[in-house]
């Protein structure tokens, strides 16, 4: 029987737009994300145009295209504008089928997949759809790309029946999900059309998996993705994949060690193809299109895509397979089994049928929708409740299994005692920031890269992982396989909300309840991860990490310690949390000041930094042996807590770790007061006294501030360039009593042995695509407002135009380095350099642990191999083809994936798959330095069997600030070396980043 829709009737072979061995979820940012529609322009639009009027003069009509499909300017909705504007007698030919709500983005130093299928962000991405294709043809099919894990799939479905009904798209549409979200989006009233998934004779799983099962019960079109295998029919040999950018050297299926096998397979289907005098790649194309004719079987039918318009005939030739031919081809099946997963274990463990959870803290954000998606209980703002108390939806929107946090909720309470869940403390409106342009939701099933947080039932025990707080006691999850207990959404201070916001915050409110520390929370809230046999004496090093999201968002809630502390032996105890940012973490004034507290951000870390002090030991940590670890962001951090209130030791840490310290452009205060009025007048609050503004904003609901919490450009720059960071710290005069360039050239910082290091090309996930100086000078200027003129033609001349890089306009690659340099490279260095200048007289005993006589001087001395804090330097050079390939080199946070393991840093910071091959080797190399450094507050006491020693950046070579001897890591190639004089010269001179004297 045809297929029609809205009277057309669709071909049995669909065009994908992706194009040839395309699989959007595994390009990086900046990439080719479609071979119809890339960003580098090694396709034409013309000759794209050519491929879409072959397929249809073919009969291949149905166009399987998405909004991720290229770039937000051209992309497969762009693309088909400029088709049906050149060939508008086509237009009620072609049915068009959109992916939509999953974008892919750079995060730091990570491909990233976006996801929201909220019903808001369903509708707004539909909209766009429609602006996109301009009217030029209809929208018949919308899919939402992924499944939303934060978003109950209930009412996504009802988002799409509600646009449909409407009339803006034709019917709904699933991508990749299994048969039970299929059963309930029908069961919520949503009338799916068609469902698209992997099908191919090496992926077969949809046929029995109850996919199929369930389409052919309801009358669902099932597309059939990559019935190539992503090119691995036509693959011989490993080494015939391009080395640079092909992503398929990553996926198992492709591994040398299985790819014999899969060609056994693919040799047998050749010999069939001759047999019935077509191709291999026609009768992979047709075999599941035969399937269809099977009893219980829905309709399928196969997507595939090309670059040629040559090459569509081929693909779209029908080859009559025959039930003996079926029959042959499950003999086929059985005979040659496939070798190896689709994607790597992470990918494996999120796939939506197996409903596993994956996040940890939540982000601190004041978008309610981005808020569920980190959250498996649904938080809804109580409109009459000013301090934003939240109550619980009714569970059966959400299933019990994606409820808890990390594991599977157990399936009984501690016994004899009242177990209250963090949830039902919870505040929605509490510590929130937006979700800024690096803010990106890592759906790990897109990446295929790293592991589920989810363990499998067996392996996790809560029945002695427990820990008694005072205020509460804590009940956390054992991990097994690796002797390490965890707990998470422990509160470390009250939520700061209602009259608390924009104030410093205050202890948690004690009550004494047995809580399940395994599920996802507000802010303020952290994580542990202890050794499974530390007890209060064991007096274990504490590694506690800063995260990093530059000040307007937090960079991911996922970030893991279990595998570090089982690195260690058992050795350390890990910890990390989040803390307020944009809006409710740095909204500075005058008012702010006067009825509340500046920096509450900053604020928060130091409540953990105490809270920390207080209570570790109850995991077995010492409060004498913490070392902070800052990731970017939280680098920066990092160092303002070292210079904190003028460098004054309270001892709350024995070490510092500084990641691609980050220095934004960092205001005084009176140089804000421009952004809190703009607040003020955004939310309504103008025109009342000092004190009844203040109270104003802290009425005014979660929702209004929240769309006060967005960027302008800043004073006096250019208007058309929108700052990377707007939200920052500002100079209080208390706990930042200047910028810390000055702080740190005044020697008034905590002395102890610090890391701090970079990764080669900090600058390229931030840089704008500048095709010239102008754009260049643009950038500089709206990202530092106190640079002039002259200042931006003196970065310029420093940073002249460098070699093309592939992807990327004229200026990109100089743009790229002078950005990376002024906001990472060189604030590290000035760190590194201002210790050496202002060594203390720090003596062997503090760096032994156990051990903490951290001392602060301004004095500088001339023995620094006898008095110098020991400081380390390390240039992270670990090159991934999947980034190189499209000329953004080694990206921020790219060692991260290193420091904590490619399993445990999801986006920003989630690792390309080269981690777990050509690259797994740097892994254990940097943990093990790490973890040494934690232990020992020296990165050689226990490092790595491999790794070179690492010597101390001294070695002064006359110009100040020391020598520059850091250690390069790369892959099988670590080594010493000095850092560039004139890198280290760059860092004396003027900076962005830097006062300016006038």
């Amino acid at each position: 029987m045809a297929y029609t829709v809205d009277g057309v009737e669709v071909g049995p072979i669909a065009l994908g737009m992706a194009g040839k061995n395309s699989l959007f979820s595994f390009i990086p940012p900046g990439a080719s994300v479609s071979r119809l529609t890339p960003r580098d322009g090694s396709l034409s639009t013309d000759d794209a145009i050519a491929v879409l009027k072959a397929a249809l003069d073919a009969g291949v009509n149905y166009w399987d295209g998405s909004d991720a499909y290229g770039s937000d300017s051209y992309n497969s909705l762009v693309l088909l504008n400029r088709y049906f504007e050149r060939h508008p007698e086509d237009a009620g030919r072609a049915v068009v089928n959109i992916k939509g709500c999953c974008k892919i983005g750079a995060g730091a130093g990570a491909v990233a997949a976006a996801i929201d299928c909220s019903p808001g962000a369903v509708r707004a991405c539909v909209d766009e759809c429609l602006r996109q294709l301009g009217g030029r043809c209809r929208l018949h099919h919308f899919e939402v790309a992924r499944r939303d894990p934060g978003v109950a799939i209930e009412d996504t479905a009802a988002a799409m029946a509600a646009l449909a009904g409407e009339g803006k798209i034709g019917a709904p549409g699933l991508s990749e999900v299994g048969a039970a979200t299929v059963r309930r989006a029908l069961a919520a009233g949503c009338r799916v059309e068609v469902v698209e998934v992997e099908l191919s004779v090496f992926s077969t799983e949809p046929l029995t998996n109850g996919v199929a099962r369930v389409c052919a019960e309801n009358g669902i079109t099932l597309l059939a993705y990559a019935p190539l295998g992503h090119g691995l029919l036509t693959t011989k040999r490993f080494e015939d994949l391009p080395e640079e950018g092909d992503w398929r050297r990553m996926l198992p299926r492709f591994h040398p060690d299985n790819l014999p096998a899969n060609r056994a397979l693919a040799e047998a289907v050749e010999r069939l193809a001759a047999r019935k005098g077509c191709t291999p790649v026609q009768l992979a194309i047709n075999w599941p299109r035969a399937l269809s004719r099977r009893p219980g079987m829905p309709r399928i039918i196969p997507v595939v895509g090309t670059t040629s318009a040559a090459r569509v005939a081929d693909n779209a030739r029908l080859v009559d397979l025959t039930d003996e031919d079926l029959d042959e081809m499950d003999r086929i099946l059985a005979a040659h089994p496939v070798k190896g997963d689709r994607y790597h274990p992470g990918g494996m463990k999120v796939l939506d049928q197996l409903t596993t959870t994956i996040l940890g803290l939540k982000p601190c954000d004041g978008d309610e929708a981005r808020q569920r998606r980190y959250t498996r209980t649904r938080i809804s703002l109580t409109p009459r409740d000013s301090s934003c108390q939240s109550r619980l939806e009714p569970p059966r929107r959400v299933p019990r299994a994606c409820w808890s946090m990390g594991v599977p909720e157990p399936a009984t309470a501690p016994a004899a005692e009242e177990t209250v869940r963090p949830w039902r403390r919870r505040c929605a409106a509490a510590v929130l920031a937006l979700a800024g342009a690096t803010a990106i939701l890592v759906i790990l099933l897109l990446v295929g890269f790293v592991r589920g947080r989810g363990q499998e039932p067996w392996h996790i025990d809560t029945s002695s992982a427990r820990v008694d707080l005072g205020y509460a006691t804590y009940v956390g999850t054992r991990l097994l396989d690796s002797n390490v207990d965890q707990y998470l959404g422990i509160p470390y201070a009250a939520p700061p909300v209602g009259n608390l916001r924009w104030r410093a915050p205050v202890d948690p409110e004690g009550k004494g309840d047995v809580v399940e520390a395994h599920e996802d929370e507000d802010c303020l809230y952290a994580n542990v991860w202890a050794p499974s046999n530390a007890t209060p004496g064991s007096k274990l090093p504490v590694w506690l990490f800063i995260q990093g999201g530059g000040y307007t968002s937090l960079s991911n809630a996922n970030w893991n310690g279990s595998e570090v502390v089982a690195r260690s032996g058992g050795n350390i105890v890990m910890a990390e949390f989040n803390y307020r940012v944009g809006l409710w973490g740095f909204l500075a004034g005058d008012k702010v000041r006067g009825d509340g507290d500046l920096n509450a951000g900053l604020l928060d870390q130091r409540m953990m930094l105490a809270w920390v002090q207080k209570h570790i030991s109850k995991f077995g940590g010492d409060p004498a042996r913490v070392v902070i670890h800052g990731a970017s962001a939280g680098a920066g951090s990092a160092v303002m807590h070292l210079t904190a209130y003028g460098g004054r030791d309270d001892h709350l840490f024995a070490g510092a770790i500084g990641e691609s310290v980050f220095f934004p452009a960092q205001p005084y205060l009176p140089e804000l007061e421009w952004q809190f009025d703009r607040v003020v007048e955004l939310v309504g609050c103008r025109g009342r006294q000092d004190r009844d503004v203040m109270s104003c904003l802290r009425e005014t609901d979660t929702e209004t501030l929240q769309a006060a919490n967005v960027a302008q450009p800043f004073p006096g720059t250019d208007g058309d360039v929108v700052p990377k960071f707007y939200w920052t710290p500002c100079i209080d005069g208390d706990m930042l009593e200047d910028l810390p360039y000055r702080m740190l050239e005044k020697g008034r910082f905590v002395q102890v042995p610090i890391i701090f290091g970079n990764d080669q090309d900090e600058g390229t996930i931030f840089a704008a695509d500048a095709s010239d100086e102008q754009a260049f000078r643009s950038f500089m200027q709206g990202n530092f407002p106190s640079l002039t003129g002259a200042d931006a033609d003196a970065i310029l001349a420093r940073y002249p135009r460098e070699d093309a890089v592939p992807g990327h306009a004229a200026y990109f690659p100089s743009l790229a380095r002078a950005y990376g340099e002024a906001a990472f490279t060189c604030p590290g260095i000035h760190v590194l350099a201002s210790y050496y200048n202002h060594s203390g007289s720090l003596t062997a005993a503090a760096t032994t642990p156990g051990h903490s006589s951290n001392t602060t001087t301004s004095n500088k001395t001339s023995d620094h191999q006898k008095q110098q804090p020991p400081i380390w330097s390390y240039r992270y050079n670990v090159r991934d083809s999947v980034y190189t390939s499209q000329g953004l080199g080694v990206v921020h946070l790219s060692d991260a994936a290193a420091v904590f393991g490619p399993d445990n840093v999801p986006s920003p910071g989630a690792a390309p798959p080269g981690y777990y091959t050509y690259n797994a080797g740097i892994v254990p190399l940097v943990m093990d330095y790490y973890v040494s450094f934690v232990r020992a507050l020296d990165p050689n006491a226990h490092r790595h069997a491999d790794a070179p020693e690492w010597e101390r950046w001294g070695g002064d070579r006359g110009g100040g600030g020391g020598g520059g001897r850091r250690v390069l890591l790369e892959t099988n190639s670590s080594r010493m070396e000095t850092a560039p004089r004139e890198q280290l010269d760059r860092r004396g001179q003027a900076s962005p980043a830097q006062p300016h004297e006038t």
